[in-house]
């Protein structure tokens, strides 16, 4: 497998479907420490009966025991999400379902939509119900939560020292370069003296970094050198 290749030393999941998200996928990933800590599992979703008419064949009660088993086998994993507001049908009690399903997994970030009707798709026969504003206010509180959960969440891991993939050098200052983390969060960090060798780090070093701070969702740091 990937894992196996020598000189490649990250190998990022992308997302899976939450059928597909199976105990010897889990395992995999356990036992393999080089696939990066981030795990990105759609939801959509809170209610089950919106999942139902997603179709999406999951219900929040397996979701959530997946990502428990997840986080069992990995400790610190980050988990991220899709969230959909105002898909056909969904009341205000769905809604707040959504909401506290967030308040539960509290996922590291999410990618959140406002429902449009999209041509050609099963969903495309059911009617469009929940007005514009409607789904302008919930998709609203859907991001003003997250952002919370996200800074509470990133705020944990201050003083921590973590290894970064390095990706560039920083624009704006020469001392300052820009990296992923295991979780592939994005973090610039500062550095004084040449890390690798006797040479500055360059893209694609590994290198480690105490973490200082957070700009947005951006972690800050430094590393001894």
């Amino acid at each position: 497998m990937l894992c196996e290749i020598e000189g490649l030393d990250r190998v990022s999941f992308t997302t899976s479907h939450p059928s597909d998200a199976t105990e010897e996928l889990f395992q995999v990933i356990a036992r393999n420490s080089k696939i990066s800590r981030r795990f990105h599992l759609p939801l959509q979703s809170g209610s089950n009966r919106v999942l139902k008419r997603m179709k999406r064949l999951h219900t929040i009660e397996h979701y959530r025991a997946q990502i428990d088993r997840l986080r069992s086998l990995v400790p610190g994993i980050s988990v991220t999400t899709d969230l959909i507001s105002g898909f056909s049908g969904e009341t205000e009690e769905d809604h707040q379902a959504t909401l506290e399903a967030m308040r539960q997994i509290r996922f590291d970030s999410a990618f959140m939509y406002k429902y449009s009707l999209r041509p050609g798709t099963p969903a495309a026969k059911l009617k469009d119900d929940v007005t514009p504003q409607v789904k302008a206010a919930r998709h609203a509180e859907l991001l003003a939560l997250q952002k919370t959960i996200t800074r509470e969440n990133r705020e944990l891991n201050f003083g921590k020292t973590v290894t970064v993939c390095v990706e560039e050098r920083s624009s704006r200052d020469p001392r300052r370069f820009i990296g992923r983390t295991d979780q592939d969060q994005k973090m610039v960090f500062e550095v004084g003296a040449p890390l690798v060798g006797a040479r500055a780090c360059e893209p694609g070093d590994f290198v480690r970094a105490r973490i200082t701070g957070l700009v947005h969702e951006t972690y800050v740091g430094e590393s001894p050198g």
